[in-house]
């Protein structure tokens, strides 16, 4: 029913493609970081319901997005990170943050970050 062939690990999900199937070797620590680097979206936006998933999470090196998400290129620009962030699953987790909310002025700040610097990204470890 789900294409699942041989003794593979597939991951179902609600985001992305579906599904996911883990190639390789099958161990614990392998396992583990399959999941993890599959258990959230390719490029999350940033808010109160997932804050704790991001900063909580397996992935500890972050892409953190600011972007516009009124922008006429706000599409095209998650959708170019979603490229970028299938070459980096399970290593850097991408996240969008947008500027025109009120609440995310201060994540800027923290970052030293001024308007006129938009749209930007910071890479953290």
């Amino acid at each position: 029913e789900y294409g699942a062939e041989g003794e593979k690990v597939m991951l179902l999900k609600k985001f992305d493609d579906g599904k996911a199937v883990m190639e390789g070797e099958v161990s614990d620590a392998a396992v583990k970081k399959f999941v993890a680097g599959n258990a959230l979206p390719l490029v999350i936006d940033f808010n109160q319901e997932t804050a704790q998933k991001i900063f909580s999470g397996e992935i500890k090196s972050h892409c953190l997005l600011f972007l516009s998400g009124k922008s006429d290129a706000y599409k095209g620009q998650v959708d170019m990170a979603k490229e970028v962030a299938k070459e980096n699953k399970g290593e850097l987790l991408f996240v969008t943050i947008d500027t025109d909310e009120d609440d995310h002025k201060r994540i800027m700040e923290f970052f030293g970050m001024e308007e006129s610097e938009l749209p930007s990204m910071r890479i953290i470890k």
